[in-house]
């Protein structure tokens, strides 16, 4: 009877543990050392346009096809950290659904070390679709780029103050020393 309480309690917990995994926006990975997927939660289908099923027992990169195949790397070259005392990672890494459209993931590594030797068993990996954050900080980065070079430019001096009266803006024309000329 207690038996048949715990299994039922189990296989609730499980149930609940799934349900969850299932229906997150996040991709979830089990990953071995070596970069081969143990397990993907189906949030990869609409991620990522992957199955589950299709990606088991394949290496991580490949499978997702993360990276972009010059110099940037997938998952593969951070399955293994430097240093007995590194518990968790993020990266940001370059993919491509399975329609070639390109994606920018942040991976958060956590390292698990399943005996009592310091090396990497396995990692569990949370993949979240930052393409859209990655775009809109590339164009700010553009701006800020234009701005400054703007500024730079310009002879007049400029200075810009927020509304609590701090600088947040200033040009090489407000700092450097007026010179007067003397008749």
């Amino acid at each position: 009877d207690v038996y048949k309480r715990q299994l039922r309690a189990l296989r609730a917990s499980e149930a609940r543990y799934r349900f969850v995994a299932d229906h997150a926006s996040d991709v979830v990975l089990r990953v071995d050392r070596e970069g081969h997927i143990l397990g993907m939660s189906r949030a990869s289908l609409g991620m990522l346009g992957v199955e589950p099923s299709e990606a088991l027992g394949r290496l991580v990169d490949e499978a997702l096809q993360l990276g972009d195949g010059h110099n940037q790397s997938g998952l593969v070259s951070w399955l293994n950290p430097t240093g007995a005392n590194v518990s968790e990672l993020s990266v940001v890494v370059s993919a491509r659904h399975r329609s070639g459209r390109p994606l920018k993931l942040e991976a958060k590594l956590r390292y698990l070390r399943l005996t009592s030797a310091d090396e990497v068993n396995e990692v569990i990996v949370v993949l979240r679709d930052v393409t859209e954050r990655e775009e809109t900080n590339a164009r700010l980065q553009q701006e800020r780029l234009f701005l400054d070079s703007t500024l730079a430019s310009l002879a007049e001096g400029i200075v810009a103050c927020d509304r609590d009266g701090r600088v947040t803006i200033v040009n090489q024309a407000a700092v450097e020393p007026v010179s007067y000329t003397h008749l």
